[in-house]
């Protein structure tokens, strides 16, 4: 219940007010629809345009606030989305890195194992804890996770591989 409600529980306000946008939206919607009704059933009567002013002004006004409301809606969702996505791809990364690097394939072509493989098989490293030891060591993390941050010359490296 903590993960993604907890994600977006600091947005809740914003959250609200999309969702208020988008029922005034709705009613704007309605309102433009009687408008337009009551509009077309008065002008077949050929009125005077004195007499159909007040419609016209309405449908043009519940027509503009219609587009602006859901605009409105959709800024405000999309920005608690795209926050609290932000806040679980953090999260995600974060426990990534603090379980560390997984165990390098061996050299040579891999089997197909089918769709899938690898993750089941990093899942099954993890749930033995031999994730991470390709030597049997458990070796220096840095903040990457990474094994061996740096050489035996002071150069960066990454997963053996040198940085420069």
């Amino acid at each position: 219940m903590n993960g993604v409600w907890g994600a977006v529980r600091p947005y809740s306000a914003r959250l609200v007010a999309a969702a208020l946008a988008g029922v005034a939206a709705e009613l704007s919607g309605l309102g433009l629809i009687a408008a337009a009704a009551w509009l077309i059933a008065r002008a077949a009567q050929q009125p005077p345009l004195a007499a159909l002013s007040l419609a016209i002004v309405a449908v043009r006004g519940f027509a503009l606030a219609k587009g602006a409301l859901r605009y409105l809606e959709r800024l405000a969702g999309h920005d608690v989305a795209l926050r609290a996505l932000a806040e679980l791809r953090g999260r995600v990364f974060d426990a990534l890195a603090a379980a560390g690097p997984l165990e390098p394939p061996a050299p040579g072509p891999l089997p197909h194992a089918g769709p899938g493989a690898g993750g089941r098989r990093a899942v099954r490293e993890r749930r033995r804890g031999t994730a991470g030891r390709g030597d049997g060591s458990e070796g220096g993390e840095g903040a990457t996770g990474a094994t061996g941050a740096t050489g035996p010359d002071g150069a960066g490296r990454c997963c053996g591989r040198g940085t420069r």
